[in-house]
């Protein structure tokens, strides 16, 4: 499970442009800001002393700390200053060609591809997005991420032709084993798409404020 972990720290670090993640006991930090988050802690062998011994350190605000483990099990031992994050899925998959479905009349698709780094756009016919997302590509994993199609244009199997896209580009830069983290919305999706899960995913914001 360790080596999944790592795969997709490295993965997520290329897809949100962040450096790479920095070598913690026990896992990685993930230098990352927003109005959610003030970076974030990725344990890869969570053990409760590990785990106390993070979350009773003078964390700053927002700081998030993630891990695979039975929420059930692990949140009650986060402090009431930490709230925990909505229900998640470790999941992977070996990447194979895909021959995208076709999109409905009046969308188009515009792929954008780095090293390290693909973007997967579709818009309609007014030009814009309908859905996307993107996949960082590490140096063992491919890791998509932030995968999203927007209301008013669900069921029409955009959300299938972004994942085949990002499938292949990965495959084209020699990535052939993908893992992502899903919410319970996206989960569905990739199962029908033959990605499975491998854990739960567990994890907390610092709020001290509230």
């Amino acid at each position: 499970m360790s080596e999944i972990i790592d795969g997709w720290v490295d993965g997520w670090a290329c897809s949100r442009g962040v450096p790479r993640a920095e070598p913690v006991p026990d896992g990685w930090f993930l230098q990352s800001s927003s109005p959610e988050e003030n970076g974030r802690i990725v344990l890869t062998r969570p053990s409760p002393e590990r785990l106390r011994e993070v979350v009773e350190a003078d964390q700053p605000e927002r700081r998030l700390v993630k891990f695979a483990g039975d929420p059930d099990v692990w949140l009650p031992r986060f402090p009431r200053t930490w709230v925990p994050e909505p229900p998640g899925w470790f999941m992977t998959r070996t990447l194979r060609p895909t021959t995208p479905g076709q999109l409905p009349s009046g969308y188009s698709l515009e792929v954008e591809s780095t090293s390290t780094l693909v973007r997967v756009r579709i818009s309609d016919a007014r030009n814009e997005v309908a859905a996307g997302g993107q996949l960082g590509a590490g140096s063992s994993y491919a890791v998509p991420d932030r995968i999203v199609t927007e209301a008013g244009h669900q069921r029409l199997g955009l959300g299938t032709v972004v994942m085949a896209e990002l499938g292949n580009r990965a495959l084209e830069l020699g990535l052939g084993r993908a893992v992502l983290g899903a919410t319970a919305e996206g989960r569905a999706l990739y199962e029908g798409l033959g990605w499975q899960v491998v854990a739960p995913m567990s994890g907390a914001y610092h709020r001290p404020s509230g």
